[in-house]
């Protein structure tokens, strides 16, 4: 029997219908896996260490001369807060490549030597670099008696947590104050990090 083009339309639609409730329905996760797909190296690392990470770093350490621009402090501090966040962003992400070491030691150092900065805006991302970089290494601080000569202005163990205890009690910023606590009770007195 031949069927006319309307009736072959109103299948076609009662077919729809049927396909939308059923995406309705709770779908299992797993289910029909490919179990010959494997996962890839992540690559960021090696990419971002030559394009991105240090590039960034030390065209914001070493400007070209007579290319500075003159800007009002809150800008600078801007910048700062956002190369302090960038580079805390390219640590994470190559938190599981062999250039997370790296990273990790350069923002440390970068972020440490800022710690003491008057603008608070600047202090919360220096808190916020430092617990990425402890937190994307395995051992972080373990990292950083190992690496103490290696990168100049690399903090000691000790220095971070007599940071993070004073200025989780006497910074004026409440935001420095909420982070700086979450560092200090991170660190246990052994001086193994937590995260």
């Amino acid at each position: 029997r031949r069927r006319t083009q309307k009736q072959k339309m109103d299948d076609d639609d009662d077919d729809d219908k049927d396909d939308d409730d059923s995406n309705a329905k709770t779908r299992r996760w797993g289910y029909r896996r490919n179990a010959k797909e494997r996962t890839t190296p992540n690559l960021f690392g090696d990419v971002a260490a030559r394009h991105f990470f240090f590039p960034l770093l030390y065209v914001y350490l070493h400007p070209q001369k007579g290319k500075r621009v003159r800007v009002n402090s809150s800008f600078t501090g801007l910048l700062l807060c956002n190369v302090l966040n960038t580079l805390a962003v390219f640590t994470d992400c190559a938190a599981t490549t062999p250039a997370a070491t790296p990273f990790a030691t350069h923002l440390l150092a970068f972020a440490w030597s800022k710690s003491q900065d008057p603008d608070p805006a600047v202090r919360k991302s220096v808190c916020v670099a430092t617990v990425t970089a402890l937190s994307s290494v395995p051992d972080g601080l373990r990292l950083l008696q190992r690496h103490a000569g290696t990168v100049g202005g690399l903090p000691t163990p000790a220095q971070i947590q007599a940071f993070a205890h004073d200025a989780s009690t006497k910074d004026p910023d409440p935001a420095v104050r909420a982070i700086t606590t979450n560092i200090a009770r991170a660190l246990d007195p052994r001086g193994s990090l937590l995260l």
